[in-house]
């Protein structure tokens, strides 16, 4: 199962590009790979919006390489692929940041899960220099993939836990909240 995948996502120009790990009756999870050879977090995407497999000669020759790497943590195996509500659930346990992306290619929503609900959850936004925002709600159907644990999200959060940005957001709302 653990084989490169290049897949195409409805509605994107873009193919996406990870190595399996598992797969739901909801979700397909990948590690990541954002370019060339380097493996940068997971992305899971919804399974509705995959639209299929591009196979070529540079898959099979990526496929090559990560099959010679070996490297690959199992710590993502046991999670629940099949319901919008437990993973969900996963992230805001972790109280890390994670990235979604809906309909538009090349945005993403930044921010950790304050809330999970039914049909929907809650997102306290955070924009790309750290500073906390608002929250926005948004329903699991408008959801096409959700990054985690990638290079971005952790020097965000690791700059928004230092002294001096925590000096800088000192009285304002949501500044002892990224401690988590």
């Amino acid at each position: 199962m653990r084989r490169f995948r290049r897949i195409k996502i409805k509605g994107y120009k873009g193919l996406l590009d990870g190595l399996l790990v598992s797969t739901g009756r909801t979700w397909t999870l990948l590690r990541d790979n954002p370019y060339d050879y380097l493996l940068d977090g997971f992305v899971f995407v919804r399974r509705k919006f995959l639209l299929r497999e591009v196979e070529s000669e540079a898959v099979t020759f990526k496929r090559e390489i990560f099959d010679l790497k070996g490297e690959f943590p199992d710590n993502y195996l046991d999670l629940n692929l099949d319901a919008d509500r437990e993973l969900f659930a996963h992230f805001q346990k972790k109280g890390a940041l994670i990235s979604v992306a809906r309909h538009v290619e090349h945005s993403i929503l930044v921010g950790w899960v304050e809330e999970v609900y039914e049909r929907s959850f809650r997102l306290r936004l955070v924009d790309r220099r750290g500073i906390i925002l608002g929250t926005r709600s948004l329903s699991y159907d408008v959801v096409r993939s959700v990054g985690f644990g990638n290079d971005y999200l952790k020097s965000l959060m690791l700059m928004m836990r230092s002294p001096k940005y925590l000096r800088v957001l000192d009285g304002q709302e949501g500044s002892v909240e990224v401690n988590k």
